[in-house]
């Protein structure tokens, strides 16, 4: 982008990559329990750039938990 070049959109990897590193501070400071619901937001912008997106989407809608939270993003 500094030489001029269109941005590009993010893999799939690098996406999952900023949702942990999001989902680990917001454990930091909110704990586990608000971390969890309030990160479900995140998740659920983030499947809409997955090419299977829906059923992403709703595994996100499901989280209550950091094993919940892993669960998604290592299964997906």
């Amino acid at each position: 982008m500094i030489a001029g070049d269109a941005p590009t959109a993010p893999t799939v990897i690098e996406q999952r990559d900023v949702l942990e590193k999001h989902y680990g501070l917001a454990m930091a400071v909110q704990g586990e329990d608000v971390a969890s619901r309030t990160m479900r937001k995140f998740g659920i912008r983030f499947a809409t750039h997955h090419p299977r997106g829906e059923e992403v989407r709703r595994e996100f809608i499901g989280v209550e938990n950091v094993g919940d939270w892993r669960g998604v993003l290592g299964g997906w």
